[in-house]
């Protein structure tokens, strides 16, 4: 049966790509009821599975941070909401927890840190209304250029749990509620990031997703990483095709020295790299333009 979360609003807001994050939205509706759920965008939208909120135009990562840290409770009814973004959703509806709701911030681990405000990415995330109430109060200032979910869970966690009794999950939830940038060692509630995306996407699917990506998202070291990982699957239809929008916007080597550093290795990535030239200039390559066209033309998901 699927979770009954009544209490909680499912919601993304999203001006780059809100077909991607409808996508989003809808996959988490097939897992779990949920209490409202909202698109938040500049566009033009309808879909009947929840409810669309027109917003001004969201055109920068500033600009998303400082409305999710500013303006995000104003459209939030519940006592929690569920914050998706496009690359990322529900996926195991079993492992939601409803001990989940005893914390007012629950995103996956970060990797990249070694002391104890490891919880968490925003890309994913439940928070309480009480936690974006406070942050959208003038107890706790805007910083430009700085990620909301790193305000909040690392510049302002040590104010928001001392002089408001806010609770962060501690990481053994956190691995349980979703997954980014390690691998998960169970079934997770959830996951964020485009680097995860080949485990929860069929192939015609990434394909077609992939066409509607920004410049940003195709020369993150997320989506190299994705490259690499489909050419590591041996995937080398998809793998050529997420190569070649990434080439349009990196002379080749960048794109070469990009895969080194994610592969760690010069001999790695060269390969790599040569395997993904060698296979669109094959005879299977030659029809990788009008393969990926029909695929990425064909109805939405």
């Amino acid at each position: 049966m699927k979770p009954h979360l009544r209490d909680v609003t499912l919601c993304a807001a999203d001006c780059h790509a809100p077909a991607l994050a409808a996508r989003a939205l809808r996959l988490s509706l097939q897992a779990c009821t949920f209490g409202d759920a909202l698109l938040l965008t500049d566009a033009a939208w309808a879909d009947p599975a929840f409810c669309t909120v027109r917003i001004d135009r969201l055109g920068s990562v500033d600009e998303y941070s400082r409305f999710v840290f500013k303006e995000l409770a104003a459209h939030i009814h519940t006592p929690y909401v569920l914050l998706v973004q496009w690359d990322g959703h529900v996926v195991e509806p079993a492992a939601w927890r409803e001990d989940f709701l005893a914390y007012d911030y629950i995103g996956a681990r970060w990797t990249q840190f070694r002391d104890n405000l490891t919880v968490g990415n925003g890309g994913f995330s439940l928070r309480s209304r009480r936690l974006l109430q406070a942050t959208a109060g003038e107890g706790f200032a805007w910083v430009p250029g700085a990620a909301e979910d790193v305000l909040v869970c690392r510049t302002y966690r040590p104010r928001l749990s001392a002089e408001l009794g806010l609770r962060f999950a501690p990481e053994a939830v956190a691995r349980a509620f979703s997954y980014e940038t390690e691998e998960p060692l169970a079934p997770t509630f959830g996951f964020h990031g485009v680097l995860n995306l080949w485990r929860h996407v069929d192939d015609a699917d990434m394909l077609h997703m992939a066409a509607q990506l920004d410049a940003r998202t195709l020369m993150s070291w997320q989506f190299v990483a994705l490259v690499a990982q489909y050419a590591a699957m041996r995937k080398f239809r998809v793998a050529a095709h997420l190569h070649a929008l990434l080439a349009r916007h990196l002379a080749p080597p960048q794109v070469r020295q990009c895969l080194i550093e994610h592969l760690g290795s010069r001999q790695a990535g060269v390969a790599c790299y040569e395997a993904l030239l060698a296979w669109q200039a094959g005879p299977l390559g030659a029809a990788l333009d009008e393969d990926a066209a029909t695929t990425c033309g064909g109805t939405q998901s």
